[in-house]
């Protein structure tokens, strides 16, 4: 007679989501393998590393900051964060809204979680019309994530007349229910000055998790730290920050040593002499950075490669002053450090300007001017490009005038130097070079990685790698 088959007992990750989520409240980390135990014995070699496996395993069990461990459904709860109307989004066909990392956590906390508490059906949202519609959650491609709205959604935002530009705000009402409400804020009304009080709180929140020796450890994307920062109680503030993409750039700057600049920050208009069409490239620098860091700011911010030399020229004729990065006082110019001044000496005012060359032999002349001089921003990340037009040249093209014949080259397949131009920009540029086009999140990536008390540490060669 075959034996019973042996019951098969629960998985330690099982028991330990089920103690967690029973518990009214967070939990200690020894009290949850207490309950865990009193439900089946830990026989394992290492019972603190089952559970503190088991407890990975589920999503949904978070800490609180303070030692202990609850169910982040509950722990959401009262969470209020903001999603902005986007024009492009409002004009797709059909519209549609995008969520940031922060948005999708709190409306599906489940979204990353176990087969078994994978969730992404729609949540009930309650709208100040006291309907309520059941808001989807719809996948745009490329990773991209949001929601393609419902007919009583949208009539709701038709007739408080929002449109592009205006925020709405969604709270977690029971989001173990799966329930929730949304207001609208027009732009309009909106209270910039408490948004940036708020944002600036929760970076500063945010650097001391990403530094945390061990929380810190668990944070390796923004929906990461999103997620403790909703559990942990921090958007329970009535006005909600801006987007964690927004922020998320600081908040790693901070965390990684990066420093609120002293002084002011300066931003710069730097424009490349007789280029037709204008290339220009507008930057934001702390006025205690030198010449020298700089010098990276434009070879960065401009596309160059830093291959050539290069020198910052201030004033006319017989009385300029030259600096370099690498001056080697052989010179009859009598080039000086450029790392040993700052700008706030040298750009000490709106209008102050310079003039910075690059390859000697190209001759790429650059205008440099203030604009403006800002306070620093603790949610901003400097330095920061800020806008510009047109791709930058490549290196070794001739200069302003070698570029635009290259230009006129690439444009006629008929010409005779074509395919071998064409082949030359691809290696250099890629194949999909536009010289319209100019797109500054590689360089504000880059930007980021400049340290200006390492200015000659190879050149900084990291910068320009690909």
């Amino acid at each position: 007679m075959p034996k019973p088959a042996k019951a098969k007992l629960p998985s330690f990750a099982a028991l330990t989501a089920q103690v967690v989520n029973a518990a009214a409240h967070p939990l200690p980390f020894d009290e949850i393998m207490r309950r865990v135990e009193a439900l089946r014995p830990i026989d394992t070699n290492s019972p603190k590393g089952t559970i503190r496996s088991a407890m990975s395993q589920c999503r949904l069990i978070a800490p609180d900051g303070s030692g202990n461990y609850g169910w982040s459904l509950r722990m959401m709860q009262g969470a209020r964060l903001r999603v902005g109307l986007v024009a492009e989004d409002l004009a797709y066909q059909p519209a549609r809204i995008e969520f940031d990392d922060d948005a999708r956590e709190l409306l599906w906390p489940a979204f990353f979680g176990s087969a078994k508490i994978h969730d992404k059906n729609p949540i009930e949202l309650a709208l100040p019309t006291d309907e309520t519609t059941r808001l989807p959650l719809s996948f745009f491609g490329n990773g991209h994530w949001g929601t393609d709205g419902t007919p009583e959604f949208w009539a709701w935002l038709k007739q408080v007349k929002a449109r592009a530009g205006d925020d709405v705000i969604f709270e977690a009402v029971d989001a173990e229910a799966r329930r929730y409400a949304i207001a609208h804020v027009p732009a309009s009304q909106r209270d910039d000055a408490a948004i940036q009080a708020r944002t600036v709180e929760i970076i500063e929140a945010s650097v001391r998790l990403l530094q945390h020796p061990t929380l810190g450890r668990s944070i390796s994307a923004k929906w990461d730290l999103a997620r403790l920062l909703l559990v942990m109680g921090h958007y329970t503030h009535p006005v909600p920050p801006k987007t964690i993409s927004q922020m998320w750039p600081a908040m790693v700057r901070r965390a990684q040593g990066g420093e609120l600049p002293g002084g002011d920050v300066l931003q710069l208009k730097i424009t490349l002499v007789d280029a037709q069409p204008p290339i220009w490239r507008r930057v934001r620098v702390s006025n205690q950075w030198t010449l020298g860091a700089l010098h990276y700011v434009i070879q960065v911010a401009m596309g160059w490669t830093n291959s050539h030399l290069h020198q910052f020229i201030f004033g006319e004729g017989a009385g300029r002053t030259f600096y370099s990065l690498y001056p080697d006082g052989s010179d009859e110019l009598e080039t000086r450090d450029a790392a040993a001044v700052k700008l706030s000496e040298v750009l000490p005012k709106v209008k102050a300007g310079c003039f910075y060359e690059y390859d000697f032999g190209d001759s790429w002349l650059h205008r440099i001017e203030v604009e403006e001089i800002l306070p620093a921003d603790p949610s901003q990340v400097y330095p920061a490009c800020v806008d510009g037009r047109r791709a930058s040249p490549p290196d070794d093209c001739g200069g302003v005038f070698g570029y635009e014949n290259l230009l006129e080259i690439i444009r006629d397949p008929k010409h005779p130097e074509y395919e071998d131009m064409r082949m030359w920009l691809e290696e250099l540029k890629g194949e999909d070079f536009d010289p319209e086009r100019f797109d500054p999140v590689d360089v504000n990536r880059r930007l980021s990685l400049i340290n200006p008390k390492q200015l000659a540490a190879e050149r900084n060669v990291r910068l320009f790698a690909s």
